[in-house]
C-alpha cells in the first residue's frame, strides 16, 4: 500500500481531490497507513490511491470487502457491497468423521449466517441434526453430530474383519481375523460345522 504524507492530505471540499473518510463497521475500525492518530482526527479527505484497511474485535471477521480504495472519481472502491464484522464460531463443527460436513454461505471462516450440513458415510447413519447454523452470538444452533455404524460392533484382525453375528454371504457366523487367514466361527470349509479361524 501506498505511504502518504501529510502535503497530500486534504481537509478541504472534494474538488481539491480525493474521497471523503468513510466509517467503520460495527465492531471494527479502519487501519489508515502513513497516518498519524493526531491526522485521522483532522483529515476530512484522502488522495486518490489511498487504501483503508477494516479491522474487527478478535471475535469477529471482516464479511464483504476488506480493503477500499480511493478511485479518481472520488469514491471508494465497492461501495455497493457492505462490510460487517461479525461474531466467528468454532471451526470444529466443520469436519465429521465417518461423514462430510459441508458448510454453506461462507468466505474465510464460521460467521453469523454460516450454516453446514452433514452426511455419513455409506454403512454410517447420522445422529443428531443434519443441520446446524452459526449465530450471532458465536455459537451453533446444534451440538456437532455423530455418525454410528449402522450394523453393530466390529471384530477386527491382523488381516481381517467383519461385524459380529454375521458370517460370510450372511451366515450366521462371527469374524474372526488371523496372522494369515480369516474364518468364521460356526462354519468351516464348504459349509462344515466346525470352526475356521486363520492361524500362523
Amino acid at each position: 500500500m501506498r505511504t502518504q504524507t501529510r502535503s497530500a492530505l486534504h481537509s478541504s471540499p472534494l474538488s481539491a481531490g480525493g474521497c471523503e473518510i468513510i466509517h467503520p463497521p460495527r465492531d471494527g475500525g479502519i487501519r489508515y497507513r502513513g497516518l498519524t492518530p493526531d491526522q485521522v482526527q483532522t483529515v476530512h479527505f484522502l488522495p486518490f490511491d489511498y487504501e483503508i484497511e477494516y479491522v474487527c474485535r478478535p471475535d469477529r471477521e471482516i464479511v464483504g470487502p476488506k480493503v477500499r480504495k480511493c478511485l479518481p472519481n472520488g469514491t471508494w472502491t465497492e461501495m455497493g457491497h457492505a462490510s460487517r464484522c461479525l461474531r466467528t464460531c468454532p471451526k470444529i463443527h466443520l469436519s465429521l468423521e465417518n461423514g462430510q460436513a459441508v458448510p454453506r454461505g461462507m468466505e474465510r471462516v464460521p460467521v453469523e449466517g454460516t450454516w453446514v450440513e452433514y452426511h455419513c458415510n455409506p454403512g454410517f447413519r447420522l445422529v443428531g441434526s443434519a443441520r446446524s447454523n452459526c449465530t450471532k452470538v458465536g455459537s451453533w444452533s446444534f451440538p456437532k453430530p455423530i455418525c454410528e455404524r449402522e450394523s453393530g460392533s466390529v471384530c477386527v484382525g491382523l488381516w481381517g474383519e467383519g461385524p459380529v453375528g454375521q458370517g460370510p454371504w450372511g451366515g450366521p457366523g462371527s469374524v474372526c481375523g488371523g496372522l494369515w487367514g480369516e474364518g468364521y466361527v460356526g462354519q468351516g470349509p464348504f459349509g462344515s460345522p466346525e470352526s475356521m479361524c486363520g492361524g500362523l
